[in-house]
This record gives structure tokens, sequence and C-alpha cells, in this order.
């Protein structure tokens, strides 16, 4: 029976269940958010592969570390700013057509991209060339 007999028109709700949206939780942390969050890290993750890939073959063809790594990141750019602007354009889309959740993930996912990208490119770069200048290794432990 339902507890509230007056409003014979709607369904009785279980007890126990929200029958709103979660009113305080912000987006980031509601599953669609939380997917674009785990996107990121992926896209993330495969920028740094790239990389270290682009940086391994320059190694192999007998370059010193730091021209290595410079090179290295020459080359990967161009592939992940390609993957990183084709995904911030798909967001975009999913922005513009999407409605409430699809649209937590939309904005989630972009801010992750720019993120993920300012340091895949700027931030590791930065750290591995500082690190280069002090440690002053013959060969890159990659």
């Amino acid at each position: 029976t339902c507890p509230n007999k007056s409003s014979r028109s709607r369904p009785c709700a279980r007890p126990g269940l929200k029958s709103r949206p979660m009113p305080n939780v912000p987006s980031w942390r509601r599953l669609p958010g939380i997917a674009g969050i785990v996107l990121t890290i992926g896209m993330a993750v495969d920028a740094n592969v790239l990389v270290f890939e682009r940086v391994r073959e320059e190694q192999r063809q007998g370059k010193k570390p730091f021209t290595a790594l410079e090179q290295g990141y020459a080359q990967a750019f161009s592939t992940i700013l390609d993957a990183n602007i084709t995904t911030f354009i798909a967001a975009a889309i999913l922005y513009t057509l999407g409605s409430g959740p699809v649209q937590g993930f939309a904005v989630t996912l972009a801010i992750g991209i720019l993120t993920s990208m300012f340091t895949a490119i700027v931030v590791s770069r930065m750290i591995l060339a500082l690190w280069l200048q002090r440690a002053k290794p013959a060969r890159l432990p990659i």
C-alpha cells in the first residue's frame, strides 16, 4: 500500500529509493563524470606511450638522449594533437546534442582532454628535460 493515498495518479515509490535526482552531488562524481575521467586517463596514458615509443625509436638510431627526447616529442605531437582534437570535437557535439548526464560526461571529458594534453606535452617534457640536464645519462632508461 502507498503511504500517500491521496495521489492515485502516480505510482507509489518504493521505500528507501529516492524519486528525485541527486541534488548535492557534483556532476563529475556521477557515473557519466567518472566515465569521462576514466576515458581521460586512458588518453593521457596513450599520449605518454606514443611519446616514449618515438623517443625509443630515436635512441635506437643512435641519437643522444636530449636529441632523442626532443625529436620524439616533435614526432608524437601531431598524433597526440590529432587524437585529442578529434575527441574534443566529439565532446562538443555530445554537449550540444545531449542533455543532463551526457552533458556532464562531455564537460568532464573536455576538461580532462585539455588538462592531459597540457600535461603530456608541456609538464612531462619539462620534467624529463630537467632530469636530463641534472643526471646527464649516456642513454635514456626507456
